[in-house]
Parts: structure tokens; sequence; C-alpha cells
């Protein structure tokens, strides 16, 4: 199962870095029982989700409180296909901003894109998710001054192997 061992493979560098106390809090299966699996969010500066599943699987009761959390300011990073989760639900689309996958399309949102250096947002109709092919491709920072990006080059290419998937989604609005 690769998310369990993304899921282990963060835990460790959050860890090792000696900066973070990860605390893992695992929902059940689908089919499983939800009665219990209410997660104190307020207790966590943020949540790092590593999950993907379709609308049905988190209780209507569990929704708000999540959503309640993250509008209170608690960090949120949303980590691969968790932006993939709960198409249906709007407040989580606005949340992981942009996704694909699980019936998305059009209605979901625009696609963005960069076009000859300008950020176009197409509105025709298409799916919301797709993976291209393993190739080399240019990486351009656009946003220098931000603390993720500092000290990268302005303009860089990552190689072949490096390049696992490429995604095209659609952002939500």
């Amino acid at each position: 199962m690769r998310g369990r061992r993304r899921l282990r493979y963060l835990k460790r560098m959050l860890e090792e870095s000696g900066l973070f106390q990860v605390d893992v809090v695992t929902a059940p299966p689908a089919g499983g029982d939800f009665t219990t699996f209410k997660p104190n969010w307020g207790k966590y500066q943020v949540v790092v989700l590593n999950y993907d599943a379709p609308d049905e699987r988190w209780p209507s009761d569990l929704k708000p409180s999540f959503a309640d959390y993250v509008k209170g300011g608690g960090g949120l990073v949303v980590v691969h296909a968790a932006d993939n989760a709960f198409p249906k639900w709007r407040e989580y689309n606005l949340m992981t901003g942009i996704g694909g996958w699980r019936g998305r399309d059009e209605k979901s949102g625009p696609h963005w894109y960069f076009k000859d250096g300008t950020l176009v947002s197409d509105t025709s109709p298409g799916p919301a998710g797709q993976h291209g092919a393993r190739l080399p491709y240019k990486v351009e920072d656009r946003v220098m001054d931000h603390p993720i990006t500092q000290g990268y080059q302005k303009c860089g290419c990552t190689s072949e192997t490096s390049c696992t998937q490429v995604s095209v989604a659609r952002a939500r609005t």
C-alpha cells in the first residue's frame, strides 16, 4: 500500500527533523465503524492529510468539525492524492484549492495553467485530473520570497527519474 509507506515516511521525516511531535490518527476503512472516530482537531497546530476517500466515507458530523478547525486557523497540508478526496464537499474543495479525479470536471472549477507567462483560467469542458508521461520538465518558481522557495534558483529542470507524476487539475471556485 503506497499510502501506508507514505505515512511511515512522512512520520519519520517530521520526527527526525526534531521540529515536530507527530501523532498518527487513522480513519476507519471503508465500511468501518466511525462512531468513535472523532479527532480532536484543536489539539494540533497542523494536520498533514494523507487521505483519499469518496464523499460518503466521513459521517456528516465529522466534516463540520474539520472545516471549523481550518476556518479557525488550524493548519492543513494536503499530501499527494489527498486533494482527490471528498469531491462533492464544497468546503473541502475550498480548503485544498486544486485537485482532480473522482468525477471532477469543468463544473468543479476552471482548469488553471500558465501560457506565455500568464495564468489562464480555462472553463472549457473536460476532466479534472490526469497523469502525464514521465518526461523531463521545466520547473519555474513564481513566488521566490516564500519560505518554501527561498534559496532555490528561479528556473530549473528535473530529470525524468525524479518526475514521478505530473497532474493536471481543476481549481475549485
